[in-house]
């Protein structure tokens, strides 16, 4: 990041100085919520074991109509690096709960690491529509927004993600 805001112009430093910092404070929050995916930069063979897999997929066989089973083997299969069958997985609790927006944003981080941002947005949008106090997916759209050079939707976004 100090790369990114030394290479910028002089008029241009404050607002990535502040961007930095919400982002800094907003990628704190997003480790603070449940059954999503946190971060996928790096797998987690644990989470994606066979055996943690077969558990959750038990409890989906024992219960094929609840969208939280899917939702939790979904952030399982994501962060063990098994995007295809997360997204499988999300779309399968998005189809039994159309307004789970935590499924939404877990499926957008999923489309955002396999560089779908399109799809990503869209889902991140779809999240707040559902829910527009969601942190998780204003810090998501907001790094995705960063992450392409729009600096002042970005800002806006880890701004609410903030408040």
């Amino acid at each position: 990041m100090t790369a990114l805001l030394t290479s910028r112009s002089q008029s241009s430093r404050p607002l990535g100085a502040a961007l930095a910092l919400v982002l800094i404070a907003t990628l704190g929050l997003a480790g603070c919520q449940t059954a999503e995916v946190a971060s996928l930069a790096t797998v987690d063979v644990d989470q994606g074991s066979s055996q943690n897999i077969a558990s959750l997929s038990a409890v989906i066989e024992r219960n094929p109509r609840d969208p939280e089973a899917y939702n939790t083997r979904g952030y399982a299969f994501g962060r063990g690096g098994r995007y295809g069958e997360a997204i499988k997985d999300f779309d399968a609790a998005i189809r039994l709960k159309p307004d789970f927006y935590q499924a939404y944003a877990n499926r957008a981080l999923i489309n955002r690491y396999t560089g779908k941002t399109n799809e990503a947005v869209s889902d991140y949008n779809r999240a707040l529509q559902i829910n527009p106090r969601y942190d998780t997916a204003y810090i998501g759209r907001g790094e995705i927004y960063r992450l392409n050079g729009r600096d002042q939707e970005a800002f806006a976004d880890f701004e609410k993600a903030i408040q």
